[in-house]
């Protein structure tokens, strides 16, 4: 899976897309915390899914957007887009 380092914190992330095809940037090492499974991991565009099943054992990810100390520069709202 490939890696890119966000622009703010400098901090390995993964892009993915959700089922919608919105790009989501998640932190690049599994977490036991995480919310989101990945889905075609061995490809350059993994897509994400919400976790719904508290009892799932396989890797969970973080939305860097919950990690990222810089995540407020990269509001929507502020127009500067993604995080990496």
């Amino acid at each position: 899976m490939r890696t890119a380092e966000c622009r703010g914190c400098g901090a390995p992330m993964v892009w993915a897309r959700t089922g919608r095809g919105a790009k989501m940037p998640l932190d690049a090492e599994p977490s036991s915390a995480g919310t989101y499974v990945l889905e075609n991991e061995d490809t350059s565009n993994p897509t994400t899914y919400r976790m719904i099943d508290p009892a799932y054992t396989g890797p969970r990810y973080t939305s860097h957007f919950q990690t990222c100390p810089k995540a407020s520069d990269f509001s929507k709202k502020r127009g500067s887009g993604d995080v990496a």
